[in-house]
């Protein structure tokens, strides 16, 4: 059975291909057209994944019409089916048989295939588990719940369009501080820790959400989004006055203020959600709410909860792999299991690699580019020294974070290298860098008492053990002293485990800086030639890629 699965639309595109129910490939359309989706959002842009299908037909080498089963997404008064057909045959240079796709068309629910993904990754085999799917709307809803249990889910009851959504209050927060919705929340999240509470504008934002009625939301007042932003809106300025809102000092007590309302309400849902059902104390969670680090670690420290898994791609581009698990879940051919990693994406040959360096844009640097066998040792010295080292190696992973396959390497004990680093990536977030550690010495650095898979893919944050905040500033955040982490076993990734195994015996410390292979506002590195381009523009000062050390001569 092959399956292939499709998302599209404004903020999202990409495809996954699943064959006999082993995960192929997923695909995220922005890796290879190097937009972010957020600005195609902003610019009212509808992204179909052309690319992505160019790249499975041409480095993958499927065919397009081979599938048994096509799923796309149910969108809400938008006949897209022959919208997507003319774009993918008059983009595309190869056959692609669109009578056979419609005639083998599936429609997918948005928050069933996020619980689906949820749960089915979850590996909570034997468990009574919630399954929770909140963003800002899909197929009619801001969120759904199931129960699930032995493999099987049942649908509870969920966030209809007709009352406040989650997702949407917190885009009117990072609009009002004055970012761009779908790109900037995660700066909303570092600067509410820099803030502390003022109670006229912590109670404005209570407000925006107001009681909960069990595990529902009020409704809008005239049954449509803009009553939250403008109730809000009226209520702070009437109250407040603009001249606070123009105090640049007063920014972190609102991103305080927004996100502490955020936290206590989606805390109060979850309680009563457990109330209802007390037997089931095992949490399986996905949607953009979810890519929220700060929401994610009070909801794991509920008491209730036995263990908390955050799904890794937990945004739209999701969609498509957990479709295809709630397809065959219908079917009867779905069990629960656990990543043991995601690196989903493409990877590229020796030959592609070479050929990259001849490059016509990189012919003036010819001279000056080295490279040499890779050798662990070497590069735990040059990050002992303070130099910045991209990796590229493998699949690019699937979801948001970049968990060791395209990611940028530093050493986390020096206060200089937040800053520079930032400088570098043309970065100025308020969230510290995120750490990789070693899974031996995790709890030695960390306080992880729970929910230790999640921490396999940055989806959480976790406090800091006193002895160890002056060790790793730039990992630790200044005022909270939590970090997002990566937990590097040596079976899912054994390069960067032997990098940090190296650096810890160099150093003690086995903790290192993880980030993202990108510059600020362009998508994480997808070929070589963009690994390559940071390397000849001092974003990095050493490449490794694949098993090679790669370097400019001085």
């Amino acid at each position: 059975m092959k399956i292939i699965s499709f998302v599209y639309g404004e903020h999202c595109s990409g495809i996954t291909v699943v064959e006999d129910g082993k995960i192929l490939y997923c695909y995220e359309e922005e890796r290879f057209t190097r937009v972010k989706t957020s600005t195609d959002w902003k610019n009212l842009t509808w992204r179909h994944p052309i690319k992505s299908l160019y790249e499975l037909h041409y480095i993958n080498k499927v065919d397009i019409n081979s599938f048994d089963v096509y799923l796309f997404p149910q969108i809400d008064g938008v006949d897209h089916l022959p919208i997507f057909f003319e774009d993918i045959k008059s983009h595309c240079n190869f056959h692609i048989d669109t009578d056979n796709m419609l005639k083998k068309a599936k429609y997918y629910d948005h928050h069933d295939a996020h619980c689906g993904l949820a749960y089915y990754t979850s590996g909570f085999v034997d468990k009574k588990c919630l399954v929770v799917s909140i963003d800002a709307l899909g197929s009619g809803y801001s969120a759904k719940y199931f129960t699930a249990e032995n493999g099987k889910m049942k649908f509870i009851d969920g966030i209809g369009r007709d009352r406040i959504s989650f997702g949407m209050y917190y885009a009117m927060l990072t609009e009002f501080i004055g970012f761009q919705r779908l790109k900037d929340e995660g700066k909303i999240v570092g600067m509410s820790s820099h803030g502390s509470r003022v109670d006229f504008v912590f109670d404005c934002f209570d407000r925006a959400i107001g009681p909960l009625n069990g595990i529902k939301t009020r409704q809008y007042r005239d049954g449509n989004d803009g009553t939250m932003f403008c109730d809000f809106y009226n209520n702070f300025f009437e109250t407040i006055g603009s001249e606070f809102y123009r105090n640049s000092k007063m920014i972190n007590h609102i991103a305080y203020a927004g996100q502490t309302v955020f936290e206590n309400k989606l805390c109060e849902l979850f309680n009563n959600l457990h109330d209802l059902y007390p037997d089931y104390d095992h949490l399986c969670v996905s949607g953009g709410v979810f890519a929220n680090v700060k929401v994610n670690k009070k909801l794991n420290e509920l008491p209730w909860v036995k263990e908390m898994y955050v799904t890794p791609p937990m945004g739209d581009e999701g969609l498509t792999l957990g479709a295809v698990l709630m397809y065959n879940a219908k079917h009867g051919e779905q069990s629960v299991f656990r990543f043991d990693d995601v690196y989903l994406g493409s990877r590229y040959t020796d030959e592609q690699i070479i050929s990259t360096f001849e490059m016509d844009k990189f012919k003036s640097f010819k001279s000056k580019i080295e490279y040499e066998p890779l050798n662990i040792e070497k590069v735990s010295q040059l990050l002992c020294d303070g130099h910045i080292v991209g990796l590229f190696q493998g699949r690019m992973e699937y979801g948001p974070r970049a968990l060791g396959n395209r990611t940028i390497l530093a050493d986390p004990r020096g206060s200089d290298i937040y800053n520079k680093l930032n400088g570098r990536l043309h970065r100025n977030d308020c969230m510290p860098f995120a750490p990789v550690v070693l899974d031996d010495h995790v709890e030695t650095v960390f306080d992880v008492k729970k929910s230790k898979y999640t921490a396999e893919f940055m989806t959480m944050l976790y406090d800091t053990h006193p002895e160890w905040h002056d060790k790793i500033p730039a990992a630790v955040h200044p005022i909270d002293k939590t970090a997002r982490i990566q937990i590097v076993r040596e079976k899912n990734n054994p390069k960067l485990h032997s990098i940090l195994q190296s650096f810890y015996n160099r150093t003690g410390v086995p903790v290192l800086i993880n980030t993202s292979f990108n510059v600020h506002e362009e998508p994480i590195v997808c070929w070589p030639e963009n690994a390559l381009d940071h390397l000849i523009n001092g974003i990095v000062d050493y490449l490794i890629i694949e098993d090679r050390l790669v370097y400019l001569k001085k």
